[in-house]
C-alpha cells in the first residue's frame, strides 16, 4: 500500500485478545491492506485509550480504528481530536455518546443480557482474568484462557 493509505488498527474488547482478529488480519493482508492489532491493556478506559493513541502515534500514518465490544469505548476516546484518525468502525461494539459508559449501554436496550451476566468480586492486586467470546475466538485461544496473575 502507498504510504498515505490508512493503516487499519484493530482493537479487541474486554473478553478477548489481539489474536481474536487473526481471521480479519489475514483477509486484509490478502488485499494488501496494512493492519495492526493493538493489544488492549484492559486496565482503565483512560489508560487503554492512551495506549491506543501511542500505537497511532507510532504508526505515523492515517489510521482507521476498528473495535469489537468494549474496544468501541476505547477507540472513541482514543480518536478524540486526533487528526490521524480517518474513520471509526464498530463491530458489535459500544459506540458511546459523551458521558456514556459500557455498563450503562449494556443494560439500556431490551433483550440485553450482559448487565445481568456480569458479576463483580474483589480480586488480588495485579490479578487479571483472560476470557474469550466464542464467535470471535479460536478454539485454541479459548482453551488457553484462564485466570492469571501478573508478576
Amino acid at each position: 500500500m502507498n504510504e498515505q493509505s490508512p493503516v487499519v488498527v484493530l482493537v479487541h474488547g474486554a473478553f478477548a485478545e489481539s489474536a481474536s482478529w487473526n481471521g480479519v488480519v489475514e483477509r486484509l493482508q490478502a488485499r494488501s491492506i496494512d493492519v495492526v492489532t493493538a493489544p488492549n491493556p484492559l486496565r482503565s478506559l483512560d489508560g487503554d485509550a492512551a495506549y491506543v493513541r501511542d500505537v497511532i502515534a507510532g504508526i505515523g500514518r492515517p489510521v482507521v480504528l476498528v473495535a469489537h465490544s468494549y474496544g468501541g469505548m476505547v477507540i472513541t476516546e482514543a480518536a478524540a481530536e486526533n487528526p490521524a484518525v480517518k474513520a471509526l468502525v464498530y463491530v458489535c461494539a459500544f459506540a458511546p455518546d459523551q458521558g456514556e459508559n459500557a455498563f450503562g449501554l449494556s443494560v439500556q436496550f431490551p433483550g440485553s443480557t450482559l448487565g445481568d451476566a456480569l458479576d463483580t468480586y474483589p480480586s488480588a492486586p495485579g490479578a487479571t482474568i483472560s476470557g474469550s467470546s466464542p464467535p470471535c475466538s479460536t478454539t485454541s485461544s479459548a482453551r488457553m484462557s484462564r485466570p492469571s496473575r501478573q508478576p
